[in-house]
């Protein structure tokens, strides 16, 4: 077939559209060296637009429209998909709104990003990644007691990062928990930290209780700290979490963000 138009229009009841569903569509037509035509009637696209879907030997073109040009499309079919280039992102209209292709999704277990997903968030595009194995079994958080405190006491997630650069600059000399996750260097990563005791807990629910991660049965150093000589941990046995000692040794699991 060469040089021939086509009425596309995808309908499906339960619309759940994908990155699969889009090779889908490139695989059904990627024999076709032509323009097919997107949308069911004239009217449902603009005609100053680039409203064809483009069958190319190395993928599918989608219609290339801006976030106004789509807001302003008459009647659109449900099903329909066009590319929004205001937002350099996929569209498919779910016969109430425009919605966007959900991409990039990850899930606790993947391996991903140097390490092993042990959190997302919401949108399951971003979270927190554990090293595959522990940087340390006898790991000081301190090497030598305070008077003051570092001041890294928070323990939320998204705050390991934060406690992680206060120990640093505390002790920048030192190797401690803190300094051996900063300057870590592991599977083309360099931004890991040492967790807060939120970060350590959701690891140890998502991933050691599921026998993923190869943990110890041992203690783990987080980055929250209670005290001018305290701070947290969670024993891995049971997960368990009080504070200790920071000159005692532990064992350490570094984590990066992304």
């Amino acid at each position: 077939m060469k040089n021939n138009n086509f009425l596309f229009e995808f309908k499906k009841n339960q619309f759940d559209i994908n990155s699969t569903v889009l090779c889908l569509i490139a695989f059904i037509f990627s024999m076709v060296n032509n323009e097919i035509i997107f949308g069911k009637n004239d009217t449902a696209i603009l005609s100053n637009t680039k409203t064809t879907i483009q069958i190319k030997d190395n993928g599918t073109l989608l219609p290339q429209l801006s976030a106004k040009q789509i807001l302003k499309l008459v009647n659109p079919e449900k099903g329909m998909v066009v590319f929004n280039i205001s937002k350099a992102k996929p569209q498919y209209y779910n016969g109430k709104e425009w919605m966007f292709l959900k991409q990039n999704q990850h899930y606790v277990g993947q391996e991903f990003g140097g390490g092993i997903v042990f959190y997302t968030d919401a949108s399951l595009e971003h979270g927190l990644i554990a090293a595959p194995y522990d940087q340390d079994t006898a790991a000081q958080w301190m090497d030598t007691t305070a008077d003051i405190a570092v001041g890294s006491n928070a323990k939320a997630i998204g705050t390991g990062l934060s406690n992680t650069e206060k120990i640093v600059s505390f002790s920048p000399a030192q190797i401690n928990a803190a300094t051996i996750c900063f300057n870590l260097e592991l599977n083309g990563y360099t931004d890991w930290y040492l967790p807060s005791l939120e970060e350590l807990m959701v690891m140890y629910r998502n991933l050691k209780l599921k026998s993923i991660g190869n943990f110890a049965l041992k203690i783990y150093w987080t980055s929250s700290e209670t005290d001018f000589n305290n701070a947290r941990i969670i024993d891995f046995k049971n997960g368990v979490l009080v504070e200790h000692n920071i000159i005692k040794k532990y064992n350490v699991r570094a984590i990066r963000s992304f």
